[in-house]
Order: structure tokens, then sequence, then C-alpha cells
């Protein structure tokens, strides 16, 4: 199995409170834990619209360094500048 998560860093979410930490629980925590171990994750992030979505992470069944990943999105990729959503694009 192959699993793509897509992550949504743009404005509306940075503005809604608790909703990116309640974006990566739900996919470190509990997507994550769901899979089988041998099920293949990757992780694409998007937070402008006048930047192309990154994929932070390739498929891998490496869980903890698909965590890892995740925790570093917001300080390594995002670096304060989320706008407008390009979740389209993303997908």
């Amino acid at each position: 199995m192959k699993v793509a998560l897509v992550l949504d860093y743009t404005l509306s979410m940075q503005s809604t409170n608790g909703a990116i930490a309640a974006m990566e629980a739900a996919a470190q925590n509990t997507l994550l834990s769901a899979l089988n171990e041998d099920a293949l994750v990757s992780v694409t992030e998007f937070h402008r619209e006048d930047f192309e979505a990154t994929q932070v992470v390739p498929f891998t069944v490496d869980r903890a360094y698909t965590r890892e990943r995740i925790n570093a999105i917001q300080s390594e990729v995002v670096q304060g500048f989320s706008a407008a959503s390009r979740m389209f694009d993303a997908v």
C-alpha cells in the first residue's frame, strides 16, 4: 500500500488556533500508527500560492523519519512565510 499525505500549512490553517498541531498530530499519531509496517508513506506540504508544493518525505516505511520530517516542516520549509492555498496544485 502507498499513502501520500498532503499537509496544508497555508495562512488559513496558520490563523486557525490549533489547526496545524491537530493536523500534524492526526498524521503522526493516528494515520501512521494505523498503517501496516510495510505500507509506504510520503509527505508533501503546501504553504503559499507562489511556491510549488514540496515533497518533504519520499515514499518510505520509516515512521520515525516521517514523524521527524513532519515536525521540521514549519521551521525548515514554511519558515513563517505562509499565504493563500494551492491545495489543488498540491494534490
